[in-house]
Formats: C-alpha cells, sequence, structure tokens
C-alpha cells in the first residue's frame, strides 16, 4: 500500500506569485531530481497551483482563509521513507537552505482507500482537479469516517458521476497517524498537521463539468446525508487546481531513472563536489584531502 505525503502551501505575504511559480516549479524540482534520497524515497511526485478566476460555485467547501494556492502530494510506499529523507544527509543539506513560501503548511499523510475512474481517460495536467481537505464531523473518529467514506459514500458519488460525463475520476484518501515532531528542524516545522480526516481528489474536463457536478452532489439527499454523518462542512475547505505529474515510477510507461542514481555520470560528480552549508570557502588540505 502507497502513502501520500500531503502539502498545502502559499507564497509569502507580499511576494510574486510567478516568482514562487518558478522557484517551486523549476528550481525544488531540480534539487529533488538531484538528492538520491529524495528519489529512493517519492515514487511519485505532483505539485498543483489554484485557477484564477474561478467562481465560489466550483468549490464545495469554500475557500479556505490563508488562500492556500499549491498542493504538492508526494507518494511514498511507507512512513519509513519520508523518515529517511528527513534524517538522511543529502536532503538537509541541499533542501534547508532554502525557503520559496510561507512558513505555514497544511499538512498530511494519508492512504487511498476509494479509487473510481468514468468515461473516456484525461491525459495528466489536462482539466481541472477539485481537492477537498474534510475535517471529521464531531464525535466521529478515524475508523468511522473510513469505515463509511470508503463504502457507502463513496458508492454513492459513483452512482452520481455515472457514464462520466462531467466527473472524471474520483479518489478518497483517509488520514494515516503523523507525529508533528518529524518536521522539527525542517522547512515544514510550522506546519499544521493532523486536521482533516480526508483529502477527496475529483478530476473534471473543465470548470463547468465541476460545477455541474457540485450542483447534481448537493441536490442529492443520499450524498447530502452520507457526508454530514461524518464530515463537518464548516472546518473543512476546497481547492480548484491544474495538477503536474512531475514522475511517476508507479506507471509501467515512466520515464528512466534520474541520471544522478548513476556512477560517473555528471549529475552523480556534480553532487560529489558540493560542500555543506558554510563550509563553501573552506580550504581543503592537499596533504590528506579533509578540510583544514
Amino acid at each position: 500500500m502507497m502513502i501520500n505525503f500531503w502539502l498545502a502551501s502559499r507564497p509569502k505575504p507580499g511576494a510574486d506569485r510567478d516568482m514562487f511559480d518558478f522557484e517551486w516549479g523549476v528550481i525544488h524540482v531540480a534539487l529533488m531530481l538531484t538528492t538520491p534520497s529524495v528519489m529512493a524515497g517519492f515514487t511519485k511526485y505532483s505539485q498543483h497551483r489554484a485557477v484564477d478566476d474561478v467562481p465560489d460555485s466550483c468549490f464545495p467547501y469554500g475557500r479556505h482563509e490563508k488562500g492556500w494556492y499549491s498542493i504538492a502530494n508526494h507518494v511514498m510506499p511507507d512512513v519509513h521513507a519520508l523518515e529517511a529523507i528527513f534524517g538522511g544527509e543529502d536532503y538537509p543539506r541541499r533542501m534547508q537552505p532554502h525557503s520559496f513560501g510561507d512558513k505555514e503548511f497544511v499538512i498530511e499523510l494519508t492512504s487511498v482507500v476509494s479509487d473510481h475512474s468514468f468515461g473516456p481517460g484525461m491525459k495528466p495536467g489536462h482539466g481541472v482537479k477539485v481537492v477537498n481537505f474534510v475535517a471529521p464531523a464531531e464525535g466521529i473518529d478515524r475508523d468511522t469516517f473510513e469505515r463509511v467514506g470508503r463504502g457507502e459514500y463513496s458508492a454513492r458519488i459513483a452512482e452520481l458521476a455515472g457514464e462520466g460525463e462531467d466527473l472524471r475520476r474520483y479518489v478518497q484518501n483517509t488520514q494515516l497517524p503523523l507525529d508533528a515532531a518529524m518536521f522539527k528542524g525542517t522547512l515544514f516545522e510550522a506546519g499544521g498537521v493532523q486536521t482533516y480526516s480526508g483529502i477527496e481528489e475529483l478530476w473534471f474536463p473543465d470548470r463547468e463539468a465541476a460545477r455541474r457536478f457540485r450542483e447534481r452532489r448537493e441536490s442529492d439527499q443520499k450524498c447530502r446525508e452520507l457526508e454530514s454523518s461524518i464530515i463537518d462542512a464548516g472546518r473543512s475547505f476546497s481547492m480548484t487546481v491544474v495538477e503536474r505529474v512531475v514522475w511517476d515510477y508507479t506507471d509501467p510507461d515512466a520515464l528512466p531513472r534520474p541520471a544522478v542514481e548513476t556512477p560517473g555520470s555528471v549529475e552523480a560528480g556534480t553532487l560529489a563536489t558540493e560542500r555543506n552549508w558554510g563550509q563553501w570557502n573552506t580550504e581543503i588540505s592537499a596533504k590528506d584531502g579533509v578540510l583544514a
């Protein structure tokens, strides 16, 4: 069973959003592709950006007051992969010095419990995706949320999807335990952890299809009853985004592995010449080849 590590973020207050996109979309990805522990741990990595000028009717649970703009989803075999990345040598050295966005995040660790596809498929990055971060209703524990969510609730969503004229895919993720202490000293130290019992992903060919499906969902009494039995709509929020799948090694047609993993490549050789933080101008003794 694969697990998902989610981060919702935004630019720093007053920062240029285009620069945020460039830094996270290009520089951060380049660092990831040349950091061996990251590539060994994350089987799939996707980025999402909130679409401009989307009407409120496309947000089933409304927008978050903090105006989250970006979502990153990291897929890995287990939580030990995340621990190995944060606790290793290369990730802290190469990633910790950079901070491209606000210090606040939404952080969740989840597993997929329901995955339904409908109608014609969609190429990655096409159409729009609605992502719902859903909080549990009062008195609902994790086991009850997962049992109802993966059972009756997901089944009702599938029934409403019909032949997929609007909704093309529905994935429900439920929360896994996550110790906030894992992020101490990392970029994500100030993130909010373990707030949302589930994350719903819904793929649509366009925003109008997303709006129509929301209306269908809200007009269905059975769906509303199931939803209110496990979800606190007032503490949940939605984002309407475009998705970029950066790499996906769960796909049998995936691109080749990154060159940094190949000894003798220029990427591996360049990595080997990097210095630790604060040591880039430190003299190395020619006698013993160690830092003076």
